[in-house]
C-alpha cells in the first residue's frame, strides 16, 4: 500500500477518507470502520496505490450482506394496522356469541332451525362495519393532506398514523440528512474564526490550492474530500490550481502518511523555494514558531467539540533548495489559519 486513501460512506456513512495500512487486525470482530487493512467492493478510491488478495466475492462480500439483509427483512404491520387486526378478531368473537345467543333462543322457543340459521346470519352480515375501511383510508388521506401542506410527501397511507406513533428516528447522517460532500465552514486569522477571509490573504490562497492532490476536469473536481473542500475554498477566490501551478510549481513533496497526519509540498517561487504544510492541527501547531501553541489547540478542540474536521495550513520559506526533501524540513513553520470543515446539512 502506498498512501491509499478510501472513501467508505457507502458501508459506514462517513463522508472522511480512510487510510490503509497493511499491518494486522487482531480483533475479527471489528467493524467495518475499523477494519483500516482491507478494501472493500464497492468504495472509491481517493488517492494512492495498493495490491491485495481477494478474499471474498459475490454475497460473501459486504455489499453482498447488505443485499442478504434486505432479501430477509420482513413487512411488520404498522400500529394502525395491528390495532385494527385486534379489534377486527374482538368484533368478530363478540357477533358471533350474539349470533349464536339468538340461534340457541329461537330454538328454546320452538322457532325451526332453518329460520333462526337464516336469522343468524342476517344478524351477523348486517353487524359487520362494512364502512370501516373506508372511514379508516379517508382518515388517513386527511392526514397526509395536510401533511402536505408542510412540504411532506407520503406514499403509504398509513405512514401519516406511523409516524404518530414514533418515538425516536435512528437514520444515517451522511447523504441523508447532510449532502455527503465536506465544507470549509470558517477559518480562524489573526486570532478570530471567521466564514471567509480577504483575497488579499494570497498565501492562504496558495496553500488551499498547492497543497493539494485534487484533480479538475470535465466531469468536475475530485480527489480526498476534504482536499476538494480545501481547494474549493481556494476556487471562491478566483484561484485555480492550474494557474497557481504555472507561478509556483511543485518541485517536491512529504506525502501524508496516518502516523504524521500531514504533508507538505514544495513550491518555486521567484529565487526562493516555499513550503506548504497541512494536517490536523495537533500535529502540526507544535512544529510553528512565534505562536501560542496551546491557545491555538484549545480553539481546535472547542471547534472539534461542534462536530467539524479541523485542518492546519502553515508556509515556510526556504532560501536553497535542499538535497533531500523529508520531514525534517517542517519545523519553524508560519501558521496561515485553521480551517473548520463540515459535512453541511440538507
Amino acid at each position: 500500500v502506498a498512501d491509499l486513501n478510501v472513501n467508505e460512506s457507502l458501508l459506514t456513512g462517513e463522508s472522511a477518507g480512510v487510510s490503509k495500512q497493511v499491518e494486522p487486525i487482531n480483533d475479527r470482530d471489528a467493524p467495518v470502520a475499523e477494519r483500516s487493512n482491507m478494501l472493500f467492493k464497492g468504495t472509491q478510491i481517493n488517492r494512492g496505490r495498493a495490491q491485495g488478495v481477494v478474499v471474498a466475492t459475490g454475497m460473501d462480500t459486504e455489499l453482498g450482506k447488505i443485499a442478504t439483509l434486505l432479501q430477509s427483512g420482513e413487512d411488520n404491520r404498522t400500529p394502525l394496522q395491528q390495532r385494527l387486526a385486534r379489534f377486527g378478531q374482538r368484533i368478530a368473537f363478540a357477533i358471533l356469541a350474539i349470533c349464536l345467543v339468538v340461534f340457541v333462543v329461537g330454538l328454546l322457543r320452538g322457532e325451526s332451525a332453518l329460520l333462526m340459521f337464516l336469522t343468524a346470519i342476517s344478524l351477523a352480515v348486517a353487524a359487520i362495519p362494512e364502512a370501516l375501511p373506508a372511514v379508516i383510508s379517508i382518515t388517513l388521506a386527511i392526514g397526509a393532506r395536510r401533511m402536505s401542506k408542510l412540504n411532506a410527501l407520503v406514499r403509504h397511507l398509513p405512514a401519516v398514523e406511523t409516524l404518530g406513533s414514533v418515538t425516536y428516528i435512528c437514520a444515517d447522517k451522511t447523504g441523508t440528512l447532510t449532502q455527503n460532500r465536506m465544507h470549509a465552514e470558517s477559518f480562524y486569522i489573526d486570532g478570530r474564526w471567521q466564514t471567509s477571509f480577504s483575497p488579499t490573504v494570497s498565501e492562504l490562497v496558495r496553500a488551499l490550492a498547492l497543497s493539494n492532490d485534487v484533480s479538475e476536469d470535465g466531469e468536475g473536481i475530485k480527489g480526498d474530500p476534504t482536499e476538494v473542500a480545501l481547494y474549493q475554498a481556494a476556487v471562491l477566490q478566483g484561484n485555480t490550481k492550474r494557474e497557481l501551478e504555472q507561478a509556483h510549481p511543485r518541485i517536491a513533496e512529504v506525502a501524508f502518511e496516518s502516523e504524521r497526519k500531514r504533508m507538505s509540498t514544495l513550491h518555486s517561487q521567484g529565487e526562493s523555494f516555499v513550503l506548504y504544510t497541512k494536517g490536523a492541527p495537533e500535529q502540526v501547531l507544535p512544529l510553528c514558531a512565534n505562536i501560542d501553541v496551546e491557545a491555538h489547540l484549545a480553539q481546535a478542540e472547542s471547534k472539534a467539540a461542534e462536530g467539524y474536521r479541523l485542518i492546519a495550513l502553515t508556509r515556510k520559506t526556504i532560501r536553497h533548495l535542499p538535497s533531500t526533501v523529508d520531514a525534517q524540513l517542517e519545523s519553524g513553520l508560519e501558521l496561515l489559519a485553521m480551517v473548520a470543515l463540515i459535512d453541511p446539512p440538507r
